[in-house]
């Protein structure tokens, strides 16, 4: 599934190894690992966009329109990858995609325009991974 959320900036909160309940940022417990895609730091319901996890589910707000425009693709240049849990903040053009597809074992979430990937997550029961554009994207502190 591929959307455009048609927003400047999104935060990735990558859970490689999921999380228990965070009362501070409302967040439900979830054990498996996933990324929650949210339009800014306050992470509530009204500003999810995307959820994606190891099990194979996948789903973006009505608030995201469907798209067939090509997919994001390329070498992610000035790279960094996490293994950690980490909040990933990217600015986003206004014609940025997010890919979300099966692969064996999980799922890949991948972020950017044709040409031009922004980012790549692998999300997997074991060795789930997010490679991002350090131009584009900043690593930060998750909710705790």
């Amino acid at each position: 599934m591929q959307v455009n959320c048609n927003h400047a900036a999104a935060v990735f909160l990558f859970w490689p190894r999921g999380h228990g309940t965070i009362p501070k940022a409302e967040l439900p417990a979830h054990p498996v690992p996933h990324v929650e895609i949210y339009r800014s730091h306050s992470y509530s319901n009204s500003t999810l966009l995307g959820f994606v996890n190891a099990k194979g589910r996948i789903r973006f707000s009505s608030k995201c329109d469907r798209d067939t425009k090509p997919a994001p693709s390329g070498a992610i240049p000035r790279n960094d990858t996490a293994t950690r849990r980490l909040a990933i903040t990217c600015t986003l053009g206004r014609y940025t995609e997010i890919r979300a597809t099966p692969i064996a074992g999980g799922v890949r979430l991948d972020l950017g325009i044709r040409d031009n990937r922004e980012g790549t997550a692998n999300i997997k029961n074991k060795g789930s991974s997010f490679t991002y554009d350090i131009q584009f994207c900043r690593g930060g502190s998750v909710p705790h």
